[in-house]
């Protein structure tokens, strides 16, 4: 079937546009194009200037262990490049099996975000066709937690879209009901050491969900306060090694941490 058909509703994450024309990028292909990779390691030997980390993150392939492999060749080039950066690169891929955790670990990386995008587990299957077909939502729950195993206890995350979950007609109903799910989401995540971060959501224009109406800011506003008191209560703070108010444009945890 068309690949298009397996994107979530909301995103156009991962699309080849003329920045993976750029880079050479071939779909379903998950090597990367050698000259792009000596551009990548000069870049990172230059001057740093404030970058205390790296997160590296360009859309997903069907084929795990392939992306796996693409995530690995990065990181390896990178902590080739600046060795200072190991333990600071983060994996924003799908989520991967422990044994290639374990590999990533090894090479350099210190930290892994696997984005859930909404946590109630019917919508999670209608909003994320492909995540639910080709990995499934008990897997995608224990990458986090095999994340948590091998990076350490605040050293994996995961994003969620707020207001994708409340888009109708396939949405929850009120925002009491989606503050009451993520709520729900967010104690059992951070009870297992995995911080959520919240993005507002934003639809793509090319994807299914791209007139839909964005919630209030008010709903963005609460959800993330009461996110950080459940953060409080576990005491798992944005830690800052990976995540920084300098480099969220969105995301209000480090600023709420402040």
């Amino acid at each position: 079937g068309s690949t298009d058909q397996f994107r979530c509703l909301f995103c156009g994450y991962g699309a080849v546009s003329e920045r993976s024309e750029r880079l050479n990028q071939k779909r379903g292909s998950s090597s990367v194009n050698p000259e792009i990779l000596v551009e990548f390691k000069q870049i990172l030997a230059g001057p740093h200037g404030d970058t205390k980390h790296l997160y590296l993150v360009g859309g997903s392939l069907r084929d795990r262990d392939a992306e796996a492999e693409r995530y690995l060749e990065l990181i390896r080039a990178a902590i080739e490049a600046e060795p200072s950066y190991r333990g600071a690169v983060g994996i924003g891929s799908q989520a991967l099996s422990r044994p290639w955790l374990e590999q990533l670990r090894e090479a350099g990386a210190g930290y892994a975000c696997f984005n859930l995008e909404v946590w109630d587990p019917d919508l999670w299957d209608k909003l994320c066709p492909g995540k639910a077909k080709f990995i499934g939502r008990e897997a995608w729950l224990q990458g986090l937690q095999d994340a948590v195993a091998v990076f350490g206890r605040g050293a994996a995350y995961t994003a969620l879209v707020a207001g994708a979950e409340l888009v109708p007609p396939l949405g929850l109903k009120s925002a009491e009901e989606a503050i009451a799910s993520n709520i729900e989401g967010a104690n059992w995540l951070l009870s297992r050491g995995i911080v959520p971060l919240h993005s507002p959501f934003s639809p793509a224009i090319t994807s299914e969900y791209d007139k839909a109406s964005l919630p209030g800011i008010d709903y963005f506003l609460r959800l993330n306060l009461e996110t950080w008191k459940v953060r409080q209560k576990h005491r798992l703070p944005a830690e800052s090694r990976h995540i920084c108010a300098g480099c969220t444009y969105a995301q209000l945890e480090c600023d709420l941490d402040r």
